[in-house]
Order: C-alpha cells, then sequence, then structure tokens
C-alpha cells in the first residue's frame, strides 16, 4: 500500500495508539477509584454508601463517555481510511488489481501448506 494512502488515511500517523493509551489510562484510573470507594465504603455508614455510589455512577459516567468518544473516533477513522481506499483504487486500479492478485496468490499459497 502507498505510504501517502496511510498518512491520507491517518493510520500511518501514531495519533490511533496515543488515543488508545489514554483511553487505556482513564479507564485504569476509573477502576482504580472505583476499587478505592468499595474499600471505603466497608468501613462507612448508609450516607457515606450513597455519596460512594454517586461518585461512582459519576465515575462510569465519565467511562461510558469516554468510551462513546473513542468509538466515535474509530469510527471516523475507519471511514476516512475507507474513503482514501477508494480514492487510491479509483485512481490506480490496475496497481489495485495486482496487489489483490498477488494477495491472494499468497492466501492460496498459506492454505495449500496445511
Amino acid at each position: 500500500m502507498d505510504s501517502g494512502l496511510l498518512k491520507a488515511s491517518g493510520m500511518g500517523s501514531g495519533n490511533m495508539e496515543s488515543g488508545k493509551e489514554k483511553l487505556r489510562a482513564d479507564l485504569d484510573g476509573v477502576v482504580s477509584d472505583a476499587g478505592d470507594m468499595l474499600k471505603d465504603a466497608a468501613n462507612s455508614s448508609v450516607e457515606k454508601l450513597s455519596v460512594a455510589r454517586e461518585q461512582a455512577k459519576e465515575k462510569l459516567n465519565e467511562a461510558k463517555a469516554q468510551l462513546a468518544q473513542a468509538g466515535t473516533a474509530v469510527k471516523g477513522g475507519a471511514k476516512h481510511a475507507a474513503d482514501a481506499t477508494s480514492e487510491y483504487v479509483k485512481g490506480h486500479p490496475w496497481q489495485s488489481i495486482g496487489v489483490a492478485a498477488i494477495a491472494a496468490l499468497l492466501v492460496g499459497f498459506l492454505f495449500s501448506r496445511r
């Protein structure tokens, strides 16, 4: 595949990896906070338990919002990559046919060895 195509699709950059790492760190923080709240709740009164439950709900809602935002970003990136690929195939049809033929030969070769 053309490196220009990867750059145009956004797949050549580290944006997706850094976003995934940030999301993982944020979710780890939510899980850690929830664990701390559960430990605190074990030795608490009913009033403190309701406060802890509200805090847990807030943290979970934040995590849901972050996951929804990440899903939207991934969906947008995939659409952009598909559009860039479509444009490339339209601009270079014979090269695309050649790449597809080579890929089919490789897959056939790999399956025939089993």
